[in-house]
């Protein structure tokens, strides 16, 4: 059970780490999301950082905005657990930054399986890129 909580260490709180973050990264779409991501250094404590936001021109009111990372938060929660296992077997780490670009307020029955495609999808990109790095150190 303590493997599915959300830890203050994984939030992206740094503005360093935020500015590097979309300065040097990549990304991709999975609607509702624009998903920014970027590999680190590995750290035995901070190997996955995530951010999430919520633009405020489309939704005015905290209340939904909150809503909304509230349901990112319990998505990422649950389903984090497979990408934390291989980054920490690959022995790199990731920022993430999920970024909710769609103007319709979804419910968890939406939002919780398109973070689960995300986290998948990066574990593939993740498993290919160390592959690719793999035959280089032969």
């Amino acid at each position: 059970m303590k493997e599915n909580r959300f830890y203050k260490t994984e939030r992206l709180c740094s503005k360093k780490d935020f500015e590097q973050l979309f300065t040097d990264s990549n990304s991709f779409f999975v609607y509702p999301f624009k998903v920014v991501y970027r590999t680190v250094d590995y750290s035995d404590k901070e190997y996955l950082k995530v951010g999430m936001s919520v633009s405020k021109r489309n939704f005015k009111r905290a209340v939904k905005r909150n809503y909304i990372k509230r349901r990112i938060r319990e998505g990422f929660r649950l389903n984090k657990q497979p990408l934390k296992l291989l980054l920490e077997e690959r022995r790199v780490g990731l920022q993430l930054m999920l970024v909710y670009v769609s103007k319709e307020l979804q419910e968890y029955g939406v939002i919780e399986p398109k973070i689960r495609i995300i986290l998948e999808k990066l574990a593939k990109i993740l498993s290919k890129d160390a592959g690719m790095a793999t035959p280089s150190a032969d």
